[in-house]
Parts: structure tokens; C-alpha cells; sequence
């Protein structure tokens, strides 16, 4: 039995660090098929790059943390660095999941947040296939982190994938994804800057800086009426059904347990 899932008070999903402010645990959510996701097998986040010493050690030796797959582009990777986990012996990915653009990625999400995820299924599939491979041979071992810089886009249609591919509820997706805005105030108090700036340009409206429940509500609909659903999506993505497997494998467990 897993310990962080033994009957008693659920752990909390949002990890208190120094450094980040959107790190927390998917674990925790029921599946349509009865069963239940684990808690402390797989976390999402924003950028990691704040990380501190004292964040590194609670991640790895009280969370057990030993793999990264980290969203970002080139471009942020290296203005930004990986903050105290790159002084650890993790294992770590670099799947970006856009283009490099002059500026900072927020201006791919210019405009309608709900047209920019439809064209992030259609146009980078085989990036978040890639991102989610990464996810499934790692978690099938050790507690593992996906993020992006804010954690709310990249690694939030990411996160939509994984839940809906384990057979969690849309609301509990929705639900999921909204967590978000409850920091994103402090988020953008805390890290102006390399958070809600283009390198030279102006803020980005605040819009893009939302992370609202219709948002997601029209994702899972994309995904349902041009995909069939996140198991059609990883079909015409070309996705390896192990990697399903694996997932299901690694993070599902029964009532109970």
C-alpha cells in the first residue's frame, strides 16, 4: 500500500515551497472505472528554476522526486536555468513543446486561450506525445514532475491528457486546471518579470494570466468532438499504446488502497 494513500486525511495537492508556486500533486482523483489515481507518484509545476536548496532537499528525499520533464523552450531553459534540482542526480528531459519564437512563448498564447490549446493538440502532438512517453517510462519508477514556466498552459493541457487518458472525470479535470488561479496573484507579484513580460515588449493581457474553468471546459470539448476523446487524440498522434499502459500501470489503484 502506498503510504501517501493509506485511509486517513488525503496529503495536501499543494506542495508549499520556497521557490515555486504552483507545485502540487495530481494524485488523489477517481476514475469512472472506480478506481483512484495515487498520490505522490506524479506532480505538475511551474518553473523550477526558483527552486532553493531547502525546496530540493523536501522534494527529494521527503517526496521521493527523481525525475523531470521540463516543457519549456530552449530559449527559457537558458535565461532561466534549473534552479536547485540541477545540482541533484535527477533524471532529466528537456521536451519542449513549442517552437522557439524571438520572444517569450506567452505570445503564443495571444489572443484566445481556448484557440491557442486547440492549435497546441493539433500542431505540437508529436511534442506532447514525446512529453507524455517521457512521463510514462519515468513515473512507472519514481515519483516524477512535469512543469512549464507557469505552469498553467503547457503543463496544463499535459496534465488534461494524463487525468483524461486514467479515465478522470471532466469536472475533475476542470477542476484541476483551475487550481492555478489561486496563485496566479501571488505569481505575478512575485515573478513580474519572467513571468508576464515579453522580453522587451509589454505585459501580457491579463487574460493569457487567467486560468478559468470555460477555458478548460472547451479543451476537453475539442478533444471529444475532433479526437473522439484523449484516447482518439493518442491514436492519431501516433502514440504508443504502452505508453497508456504504463500510465494506467503506474498510477491507478483501487478503492481502498
Amino acid at each position: 500500500m502506498d503510504p501517501a494513500s493509506a485511509l486517513g486525511p488525503a496529503p495536501e495537492r499543494r506542495i508549499g515551497l520556497s521557490g515555486p508556486v504552483n507545485f502540487r500533486d495530481l494524485g488523489g482523483y477517481d476514475t469512472v472505472d472506480g478506481r483512484r489515481v495515487w498520490w505522490r507518484r506524479l506532480f505538475r509545476s511551474d518553473s523550477l528554476s526558483p527552486v532553493t536548496a531547502d525546496d530540493a532537499r523536501l522534494l527529494t528525499e521527503e517526496l521521493g522526486l527523481l525525475a523531470v520533464i521540463d516543457l519549456r523552450t530552449r530559449r527559457e531553459l537558458d535565461r532561466e536555468g534549473r534552479g536547485g534540482l540541477a545540482d541533484v542526480a535527477l533524471h532529466y528531459h528537456h521536451v519542449p513543446l513549442i517552437e522557439e519564437v524571438e520572444t517569450d512563448p506567452g505570445g503564443v498564447f495571444e489572443g484566445s486561450l481556448t484557440d491557442a490549446y486547440a492549435r497546441l493538440l493539433d500542431e505540437s502532438a508529436g511534442r506532447i506525445s514525446a512529453a507524455l512517453a517521457a512521463i510514462a517510462s519515468e513515473v512507472a519508477e519514481h515519483p516524477t514532475v512535469f512543469h512549464c514556466t507557469a505552469g498553467k498552459d503547457r503543463t496544463g493541457i499535459v496534465a488534461a491528457l494524463v487525468l483524461a487518458l486514467l479515465g478522470v472525470s471532466d469536472g475533475d479535470i476542470v477542476s484541476d486546471y483551475v487550481l492555478t488561479q489561486d496563485v496566479m496573484p501571488e505569481m505575478m507579484e512575485r515573478f513580474p518579470r519572467r513571468r508576464l513580460r515579453n522580453s522587451e515588449g509589454p505585459p501580457y493581457p491579463s487574460p493569457i494570466m487567467r486560468a478559468e474553468a470555460d477555458t478548460m471546459h472547451h479543451t476537453l470539448a475539442v478533444l471529444a468532438e475532433d479526437y473522439g476523446s484523449a484516447a482518439g487524440w493518442m491514436e492519431q498522434a501516433a502514440v504508443d499504446p504502452a505508453v497508456v499502459t504504463k500510465l494506467r500501470t503506474a498510477l491507478l489503484c483501487e478503492p481502498g488502497q
